[in-house]
């Protein structure tokens, strides 16, 4: 996973402010884009290894919302996966 700012996506939509709106459609879809191509790309490495959430290496590459995001979403993956293997 490519290390962005951790501020990268706040930093993205300030960029958008007074832009003309044809610009600011076309970056909004481009930030989309990145946005669920790291989504995904976080999702796979999760359902991999949720235990890489517990690794400092992993989080320093995401954004503030990403790594919220994992914090949130892991032990939903955790709990899946115990509840599929039948260690609940």
């Amino acid at each position: 996973m490519r290390e962005l700012p951790r501020d990268f996506y706040v930093r993205a939509r300030l960029s958008m402010v007074g832009g003309d709106q044809r610009s600011v459609r076309l970056f909004a879809q481009q930030l989309r884009e990145l946005a669920q191509l790291r989504l995904r790309k976080i999702l796979m490495l999760l359902a991999v290894n949720p235990s890489i959430a517990d690794s400092r290496d992993f989080l320093d590459k995401l954004t503030i919302e990403e790594e919220e995001l994992v914090k949130s979403i892991t032990p939903l993956i955790k709990e899946f996966l115990n509840t599929v293997v039948g260690l609940q």
